[in-house]
């Protein structure tokens, strides 16, 4: 499962433009029409097929059109907010997955909480129009009660947090991350779902190094090329930028996404007009060539990931010859069609029992009944086309490694495995930089670029350190769950910059306590306890570990 937050133009963020985007209104009239009929609420554009249902939420009235007015009302109450009022999300979930409405509405009101919003007035549709099934959700950002526009900053952490906490407790796929390293974009989209380096990614890794010499000693264009046909790639012109593309321009990323060095402007200032590379170059055999590969680096994810190839493969060509087939039982049926309505139009012309109104009359109510079945036929194949897709679904390769290790496949349990063994690994090592840093600051800002929390449904941010360490982020404290020195630690910091000045409340055991109040003297954090004789604890070990003055002295 994947929840992207869909970032859009001032110009374009209008809550009303994307509700009746998400619904399929036609038009505003028609949004506030469904009010009184199922069928506006329906994708009258496509017979019903997008849209498979929609919500609303935290708002008076239960019709999308007067929902969308509502919330527009509110958004122009706030006048001091100048930036978008809308937060769009979009939460997708991997092909051939299908939850339940129930689910979907618990992931959406989960995610909704995590980021600050469980009061906010949203709209939210489930749309079928892809291979992945997602939901649409448009959030007022403005409160209904207090008007406040609220944003919520690092939400791509809080979203990636709530999406594993949710994919546990639905027992849903897991998507295949890239925990520190993640593609932006698509490309890391693609990473997360199939579990394959995507072309960005080779070119950082395989033409990164001699990218950046040519672009420090090359001489101009020619140069350029030459370097990127060693790697079958070609650097091109399109819309208004460069792309770095395949030979076969099968696959292609923004140049500027590889290097900022790359981008248009960059290379024409330096360069000049773009040059197209010469005969000699587009000549040039590659010496390596992008080709799709597991991003698992396990001696056994080679052989897996063929057997995958191929099996995705074997699907792919079954689905193709469900289309072909379908294809023409499709056009077959439209040809009977015609045919009879053919026969139905030279009937009626040599008809001569029937005057001229009459015979105008008929053919003008067959023309009618013509393109009804024409258009039935076409929402037909629609919704044939969309059940042969579902019954062919195309495996990635993180349900691959899953059913295999099902099935007692070894070598797929122990890909699984590193994964896990990674990311424990990356977790201890938080946890003694968080208890090595010198400047207290610095824990929280190890913790917040690698660890990242856990969303829990009343908003409290969860930090789980590997030593079994627990600090829980609530709204007005700061909670040591699983005791260590690392997580006490990290609780001080984190109680530093949440409660500035303020003299601080320690609860708990005495020993805890005292714990709290050595830790804070002996790594110079800047608080103060309410409790007088944790404060002299903290003041009488800050002399004994910083004699000097200065250090100790930052905490009164």
């Amino acid at each position: 499962m994947i929840a992207k937050r869909v970032h859009r133009k001032k110009a374009t963020s209008d809550f009303g433009r994307l509700g009746r985007y998400m619904l399929e209104a036609k038009n505003e009239q028609a949004a506030i029409l469904w009010a009184r009929t199922a069928d506006y609420i329906l994708d009258t554009k496509h017979g019903g097929h997008k849209v498979a249902w929609s919500r609303i939420t935290n708002c008076v009235s239960e019709a999308p059109g007067w929902a969308i007015a509502e919330i527009e009302a509110t958004q122009n109450q706030n006048t001091r907010a100048k930036g978008d009022k809308t937060y769009h999300l979009v939460v997708s979930f991997p092909e051939g997955e299908k939850p339940s409405r129930e689910q979907l509405e618990d992931i959406e009101d989960a995610i909704c909480i995590g980021l600050g919003y469980g009061e906010h007035q949203r709209l939210s549709a489930v749309h079928l129009d892809t291979d992945n099934l997602h939901i649409h959700i448009a959030i007022n950002k403005v409160h209904s009660q207090t008007l406040r526009c609220v944003e919520p900053y690092y939400d791509h952490y809080k979203l990636d947090a709530l999406c594993r906490q949710l994919e546990a407790r639905h027992g849903l796929q897991v998507d295949n991350r890239i925990e520190h390293n993640r593609m932006p974009g698509r490309q890391g989209d693609m990473e997360a779902h199939a579990g394959e380096a995507s072309l960005l990614r080779w070119i950082k890794e395989q033409a990164g190094e001699l990218l950046t010499k040519t672009l420090t000693d090359g001489q101009g264009w020619q140069d350029l090329h030459g370097t990127l046909a060693k790697f079958g790639l070609v650097i091109r012109p399109r819309g208004a930028g460069l792309v770095i593309a395949t030979s076969d321009g099968q696959l292609a990323v923004k140049a500027s996404s590889v290097d900022r060095q790359l981008g248009f402007k960059a290379l024409t200032d330096r360069w000049g007009a773009y040059a197209s590379p010469t005969e000699a170059i587009q000549a040039m055999p590659p010496e390596r060539q992008y080709q799709k590969a597991p991003l698992h680096t396990h001696s056994e994810g080679r052989s897996l990931y063929d057997e995958f190839q191929k099996a995705r493969e074997t699907a792919l060509q079954n689905r193709r010859e469900g289309e072909r087939q379908l294809r023409q039982t499709q056009e077959a049926y439209r040809q009977e069609l015609k045919a009879w309505y053919a026969e139905r139009y030279q009937a009626l012309r040599k008809n001569t029992q029937l005057g001229g109104w009459a015979k105008r009359e008929a053919v003008r109510k067959l023309s009618q009944k013509r393109t009804q079945d024409l258009n039935n036929q076409r929402q037909l194949e629609a919704r044939q086309r969309q059940a042969m897709t579902r019954a062919n679904p195309l495996p990635t390769w993180q349900g691959f490694l899953q059913s295999a290790a099902e099935q007692g496949d070894r070598r797929a349990l122990a890909l699984l495995r590193s994964r896990q063994r990674r990311q424990q690994r990356q977790k201890q090592a938080l946890a003694q930089a968080v208890l090595r840093t010198e400047v207290i600051t610095e824990a929280r800002h190890l913790v917040l670029a690698h660890l990242r929390p856990q969303a829990r449904k009343n908003g409290d941010m969860v930090y789980r350190l590997n030593d079994g360490g627990h600090v829980a982020d609530a709204a007005g404290q700061i909670r040591v769950e699983a005791v260590t020195a690392a997580s006490t630690l990290l609780a001080l910091t984190l109680a530093q910059e949440r409660f500035a000045n303020r003299p601080l409340v320690v609860d708990g055991t005495e020993d805890f306590r005292q714990m709290v109040a050595t830790l804070a003297a002996k790594r110079g954090v800047t608080v103060r306890f309410a409790d007088p004789a944790l404060e002299q604890v903290r003041r009488q070990t800050g002399k004994a570990v910083f004699p000097s003055p200065g250090r100790e002295g930052q905490g009164r």
